[in-house]
Order: structure tokens, then sequence, then C-alpha cells
């Protein structure tokens, strides 16, 4: 078959090797032929021995790595295609193979590889290089762009961040002051009404002792100013003026 021919061609071996096919007989032989995948034609180059790989390559005119490489991938799946069992699954005609080599040639897709979204795009790009770097720069830079706005973005964040920080800050240590100014005025009430009662206390005794200067020096210190623009002061006069 043309799919036996061309896997010779490009290996310099028939799919299956002949000695071992006749060895096997005509029960074995056709078992093989019905039952048996062939080995693909970049492995079975690949595994040969150097010097028949050297010799085999040699009447391609090519390196032997470069044949194993040029093989590999499309050529592969075309030759095992043409050496399908089911003949449903082989080229219909020998016309479908040539086409399925010169889409190969092309860099197309071809029939006989399962069509990929990773093997489509490589092919795509292999044949619309210009078009492909075109995308491949706006990407690119729509990346950076992209990559240098979510950077700003992320600093001016950071910037709010430590500000609504350092206004909460500020925020906590005007209640603190607040808090601590509050606690002095009640700290300075007290002692000033503990001040009071003291003197309150040396007016009484003052008088006892008809001291009436200190009693009233004592007293004077308590009464509300009459001066609008002194501070006011709480007035502490209870009762106890009344008698």
């Amino acid at each position: 078959s043309l799919g036996v021919l061309l896997y010779e061609l490009l290996t310099g071996r028939t799919p299956f090797d002949a000695r071992e096919l006749i060895a096997s007989g005509l029960d074995g032989m056709r078992r093989t032929i019905r039952e048996v995948e062939p080995i693909r034609p970049s492995t079975k180059l690949r595994t040969m021995l150097a010097a028949d790989r050297t010799r085999t390559a040699s009447r391609q005119r090519v390196e032997p790595a470069t044949l194993t490489r040029l093989l590999q991938g499309d050529l592969d799946w075309i030759i095992l295609k043409s050496l399908e069992k089911d003949r449903t699954r082989r080229y219909e005609t020998a016309n479908g193979l040539a086409a399925d080599v010169k889409r190969h040639l092309d860099d197309q897709p071809v029939v006989a590889r399962p069509p990929s979204s990773a093997y489509r795009l490589a092919k795509f790009v292999r044949r619309n290089r210009v078009v492909s770097t075109g995308v491949v720069a706006f990407v690119g830079a729509l990346a950076i762009g992209l990559g240098f706005t979510t950077w700003q973005w992320a600093a001016k964040s950071e910037a709010y961040r430590q500000a609504a920080v350092s206004e909460q800050n500020a925020l906590d240590q005007g209640e603190q002051a607040e808090k601590a100014r509050r606690i002095a005025e009640l700290n300075a009430d007290e002692a000033r009404r503990s001040a009071y009662a003291a003197d309150m206390n040396l007016a009484q005794q003052a008088l006892a002792v008809n001291n009436l200067g200190r009693a009233r020096e004592l007293l004077e210190k308590y009464l509300p100013k009459r001066n609008p623009a002194a501070e006011t002061v709480a007035d502490l006069r209870g009762w106890e003026w009344r008698y």
C-alpha cells in the first residue's frame, strides 16, 4: 500500500520486520497485520543502529537528527493513518493522502492528526508569522499597560489606606486627649470641693474664736466672680452659707 511505501521511503524499513513475519507463519503474519499497530516512523528511526540511521538520512540528504525531527508530528500521523487497520479510517484515495501531505508542507492542519486547539494554534502561527508577531506585541503591550495600571491602583490603594490609618490615629488621639481633659477637670473639681470643705471648716473655727478677718478672707475666696472676662467657675456655696 501507499502507507507501506511511504513508511519504507522515509525510514528505510517496512512497518514490520519481514524476517519476523515469515518466522511467525501465515497465521501469525495475518494476526500481526490485522492487530498489531506499527511503530511510529520517527520512533523506528530513533531506535535504529547509528549506522543504519545515518545511511537512511543520507538518502534523504539530511542529518539523522533532522530527519527524526521532521518525521515527528504530522508525518508520523499521516503515515499511520495510511496504515490504519480499519479501512474507513484510512485515506479514501491516493489524492487524499497527497492532499494531507500538501497541508503539512503548507503548515495547514492535517486531517490525520487530532485537531487539538494547541495544534491548530501552532499551525496558525507558522502560517501567519507577521500577524502573530503583531498580536503577540499587542498582547505584550496590553499586559504591560495592565500591569502598570494595576501597580498604580495598588499604590493609590496603599496611600488611601495609610491616610485612613493616619486619620483614625488622629481621631483616636483626639478622643484620648478629650478623655484626659475631662478626667483632669473632674480631678480639679474634686480638689476644689475638698479645698472648699477644708476652708469652710477653718472659717467656722475662725468665727468660733471671733477672728472675723480670717473668716471673711476664707469666705470671699468662694464668692462668684463679677468680672465677665474671668473664667467661669462652679459656685460651690451650699446651705452652710445661710447659717
